[in-house]
């Protein structure tokens, strides 16, 4: 079984376990609850391979023999649990396949910042689920998106759909059966049957259409577009600490958010585009958080509830006796650890560089997706096409990816020689993009009923 080499695992005096490797995330992490009391952390561009993992004292070891497909760390633990707190150097097996895809459908659901057509979130967090034994969670997936397995076999019998989404639905419904579904999903495999693949010239259309929404859309405008008074100014968000596809996405160099400073009332008053087809009743949409910090510290100086309306998040924080140059501001979802803020400069840059690696994931998988999908093409028109929408995505990509490194280079040229922590930190980090870098070269195509229901279904216009 492939390793990334040892890490360092502790097990504590209450059978608590934790393991890290010394590698981070080129994208930002992910968390993926894979048992009871166990968390499995990894990196979207390498979904298969854990940069971390935790279990709880009563967490059962045969769960990690699950999810490795390899009994080793799950005997070791066994050995050396009850023998009180103690500190290891272990190799971490990679993921199974199934779980490798449950972890990238994971990092999709979190860091796609495209719409997507939320029956298709669905159906891969279904399908992945039940592919991993969790059948329990993977029904009530299922139910919830019964509404979305009838309008894609609607649109597969219709033509809408290219041959691997068409497999790819049938095998949702396959797997809706299995894990208890009723009567209607067989009268769906069967209507399915009458399905006719798409044409190229459909096809065409669709890798077109699908290259221009890839992450990187049209401006969204909240009072002036670029704020050249005294008074106004933007400030971009910090993805990590809002919910996924709420609030509009318009690219890295687009902030988000406006501040007008109403010196008269005291007040700042910020506020951010809801995405497309949000819900501004809806929970995540009402439960925002506005925050302001001094610049230099990062300390905050202000929070205040959010209030949803058609459209537009807005706030109103007092500004303290501040001027509009001296505070930074932000959003926080629900539920959000103010505590992790990056509101200091250092944090802020960190903040940038996540908008830059997430911006540069979506158009690396976007980039794949539309080369999948041109694979068996025979028309040559088609695949050229193809092929040219996917370099397009790939150089932004590169572009995105290289702005990092450079402000990872700058940050580590800046620190004073003390901050030790700091700089083996960013050192990890700047490699991790080297690495990440490596593989926007040479893009793989996979076949298309291996690419998730999110990337191959484009969501309806009244979700977008």
């Amino acid at each position: 079984m492939p390793t990334d080499g040892p890490g360092v695992l502790v097990i504590g005096d209450t059978g608590a376990v934790s393991w890290w490797s010394s590698r981070v995330a080129a994208v930002p992490p992910v968390d993926l609850a894979a048992g009871p009391g166990i968390v499995v952390r990894v990196d979207p561009t390498r979904p298969g391979a854990p940069l971390a993992w935790a279990m709880e004292p009563d967490a059962r070891t045969e769960t990690l023999a699950v999810i490795f497909g390899d009994t080793g760390p799950a005997a070791f633990l066994d050995d050396r649990r009850h023998r009180g707190e103690t500190v290891h150097s272990l190799e971490s097996p990679r993921l199974t396949v199934p779980w490798t895809r449950r972890a990238m459908v994971a990092a999709a659901v979190r860091w796609t910042v495209r719409p997507v057509d939320n029956g298709a979130l669905l159906l891969d967090e279904a399908m992945t689920e039940q592919a991993v034994g969790h059948r329990s969670a993977a029904r009530q997936l299922f139910i919830h998106a019964e509404y979305a397995l009838r309008d894609f076999v609607d649109r597969c019998i219709e033509g809408e759909m290219p041959t691997g989404t068409v497999t790819s639905v049938r095998r949702a419904l396959e797997a809706a059966e299995s894990a208890g579904l009723g009567g209607e999903i067989a009268a769906l495999r069967t209507r399915l049957a009458e399905a006719a693949p798409i044409t190229d010239a459909e096809l065409r259309s669709v890798l077109t259409e699908w290259a221009e929404e890839s992450g990187v859309g049209g401006e969204v405008l909240i009072g002036d577009p670029v704020p050249d008074r005294t008074d106004s100014a933007r400030n971009p968000l910090d993805l990590a600490m809002i919910p996924p596809r709420i609030l509009a996405w318009q690219g890295r160099h687009f902030p988000e958010l406006l501040i007008e400073h109403r010196a008269a009332d005291e007040t700042f008053v910020v506020s951010a585009a809801l995405a497309a087809g949000v819900d501004p009743f809806g929970k995540e949409a009402r439960e925002f958080l506005a925050y302001c910090a001094d610049n230099r510290t990062g300390t905050l100086v202000a929070v205040a509830p959010a209030r949803a309306t058609e459209g537009t998040v807005v706030a109103e924080l007092p500004d303290r006796g501040r001027e509009l140059g001296s505070v930074v501001f932000g959003l926080a979802g629900g539920g959000s650890d103010l505590s992790a803020l990056r509101c200091d400069p250092i944090g802020r840059t960190l903040a940038d560089i996540d908008r830059g690696m997430v911006e540069a994931w979506n158009q690396h998988r976007a980039a794949i997706a539309t080369l999948s999908a041109a694979a068996g093409i025979d028309d040559a028109g088609t695949a050229a096409q193809a092929r040219i929408h996917c370099d397009e995505l790939l150089l932004r990509a590169q572009e995105a990816v290289g702005e990092a490194r450079r402000q990872l280079a700058e940050l580590l040229g800046g620190l004073p020689e003390p901050e030790e922590r700091i700089t083996g930190a960013l050192t990890a980090r700047l490699t991790a993009v080297d690495e990440y870098a490596g593989q926007l070269w040479n893009p793989v195509p996979v076949a298309v009923d291996e690419l998730l229901l999110l990337e191959s279904i484009a969501p309806r216009p009244d979700e977008e």
